[in-house]
């Protein structure tokens, strides 16, 4: 067995799989975005632990969607949070935004994220929940892109880097 042949036999799969990547990212581009009245009322939930670095700017984002009916649910674990300031300060700077804060005490199990979504479940008032984590940040057409392939009646749920 030559060198060239085992580099080849190594590097094919990682060309296949870049080539079929690169096609599925083609393909998702050119998807339009459905218009304002395909676009069913959303709940984002955002699970929230300490005062990460540009905490208030990445929850600023997912509050400013272009989208007609966002609610965005943020929760803690306990009262004396660090995120809460960045919280309490975005449902202050939005209070014409649906945004809700929920305080969860309960803990579920050993994982503490799960256990703040749960709390956070309840608040939630839409069918369709978007789960993000508190370090992302959003361009205004976020939620259009990621609700999508919904209208897609076969389509169950959806997952994006």
């Amino acid at each position: 067995m030559t060198l060239t042949f085992v580099i080849v036999i190594v590097l094919a799969p990682a060309w296949a799989y870049l080539v079929g990547t690169a096609v599925a990212a083609v393909r998702f581009a050119q998807h339009p975005l459905p218009t304002e009245a395909e676009r069913p009322p959303v709940t984002v939930m955002k699970p929230l632990h300490g005062a990460e670095p540009g905490l208030y700017e990445n929850l600023h984002s997912f509050a400013r969607q272009d989208y007609p009916a966002v609610q965005l649910v943020l929760g803690v674990g306990n009262a004396k949070d660090s995120a809460l300031s960045a919280a309490r300060a975005l449902i202050h700077d939005l209070s014409e935004s649906d945004i809700a804060l929920v305080i969860g005490v309960l803990v579920q199990g050993s994982n503490q994220k799960v256990a703040n979504l749960e709390n956070m479940l309840a608040a939630a008032r839409h069918d369709i929940l978007v789960f993000a984590d508190s370090d992302m940040r959003v361009d205004r057409r976020y939620l259009a892109a990621v609700t999508a392939p919904l209208l897609d009646p076969g389509t169950g749920a959806v997952t994006c880097l």
